[in-house]
């Protein structure tokens, strides 16, 4: 299981992200995107997101 969510931008103005990777099961993966949203403020997921592992998620996807 894995997560990607877009940074603020740098101080350069570039686009910057977050990828864990490497999560036994959906739910530590959930939390730890919870966790790192909370420390980074209110940030917008990434597409590949939507892209873990051959399972689906409970969540919906935004339009």
């Amino acid at each position: 299981m894995e997560f990607t969510i877009d940074l603020p931008k740098g101080r350069d103005g570039k686009r910057r992200q977050m990828r864990r990777r490497g999560f036994k099961t959906e739910k530590l993966a959930e939390r730890a995107e919870r966790e790192a949203r909370t420390q980074f403020g209110t940030v917008e997921a990434s597409r590949s997101r939507e892209r873990r592992s051959d399972t689906s998620t409970a969540r919906s996807r935004r339009p």
